[in-house]
């Protein structure tokens, strides 16, 4: 006797049941897959921009998988709560579900700390245009990015070809047109380093006196470490002091900068002679001379969250 409600069972159901046996099945592991890239949208273009060394991928974003199981391309109701599997990015932001059955996926990531929010401009997810951002936050700022409904037909998959950006290769070697490797999700990073490029009237590193006004139109330059080594030796960023010797770099991510000013005010002066190593000190100026005559300050660790407040 055939126990259970699974299919085929009650084939031989009007008959003699002992005489049948409906137990000879055949399972086939499901050979489609999803994934791309969760990456850092530093100027919220909505697109990975892979010429940008801070646009890379973000580590350790968790990345649920849900199951469009009502086919009305939102997730909600028992589906809302139940994610049908998860994962986390890998160390470049790469993601990957695979051994899915053919049907209507919608993924959703959950923003990191240094990122909580997502790209202002979609990308339909089922468009399979890669390097693009497929989710939006229905929620608010750090709530879960959700694509759009993203249908997995055997053999109707993008190829390499289609397929130009990060995370673009993690379905190969296996049927690459069972894998959609385009669902990308942008983050806009928190990070800011800023301050003032001011004069030091009395050389004592602080900016405290009436005259020690701020100089404008100094170059400011922001170096950051992209390849892990803890040197901040890649210019991720130039701009001018304002008419108040103001400066600001935003949208950034977490890691370690340095800021330099290649030539210095009025083609050079000579620093303060007072100087703080860290930043954990924001009243005492940072910038000490080099070698090349620019004038740079120590390498600091940008922590979203761990900085100073304003006094």
């Amino acid at each position: 006797m055939e126990t259970g409600a699974l299919d085929g069972d009650d084939q031989d159901d009007g008959g003699d049941d002992m005489d049948g046996n409906m137990t000879i099945d055949f399972g086939f592991q499901p050979t489609m897959s999803i994934g791309s890239t969760v990456f850092y949208d530093v100027d919220d273009s909505g697109d990975q921009d892979m010429g940008n060394p801070l646009e890379s991928g973000i580590a350790g974003a968790t990345v649920n998988l849900y199951f469009d199981a009502d086919g009305n391309g939102m997730v909600d109701g028992a589906e809302a709560t139940t994610p049908i599997d998860m994962t986390v990015t890998d160390a470049d932001g790469n993601y990957l579900f695979d051994t899915l059955a053919p049907g209507v996926y919608i993924v959703g990531v959950v923003p990191a700390d240094d990122a909580e929010t997502s790209s202002s401009t979609q990308s339909d997810a089922d468009t399979d245009v890669d390097g693009t951002n497929d989710g939006a936050q229905a929620g608010g700022t750090a709530t879960e990015a959700l694509s759009g409904p993203v249908t997995l037909s055997p053999g109707d998959e993008p190829a390499d070809d289609e397929e130009t950006f990060q995370g673009n290769t993690q379905d190969d070697g296996v049927n690459e047109e069972n894998g959609n490797m385009t669902v990308d999700f942008g983050f806009i990073p928190l990070g800011s380093v800023g301050s003032t490029v001011f004069f030091d009237m009395n050389d004592n590193g602080e900016q405290d006196e009436a005259n020690d006004v701020g100089i404008e139109g100094v170059i400011v330059q922001l170096f950051a470490d992209t390849d892990g080594d803890g040197v901040p030796e890649t210019l991720v960023g130039e701009t001018l002091t304002d008419m108040d010797g103001i400066y600001l770099f935003d949208s950034l991510p977490n890691g370690t900068y340095t800021v330099v000013l290649p030539m210095g005010p009025n083609g050079g002066m000579t620093p303060s002679s007072v100087a703080d190593a860290g930043d954990t000190d924001e009243d005492v100026q940072n910038g000490t001379s080099q070698p090349d005559g620019s004038v740079a300050s120590e390498p600091f660790d940008l922590i979203a969250g761990m900085e100073p407040m304003e006094t």
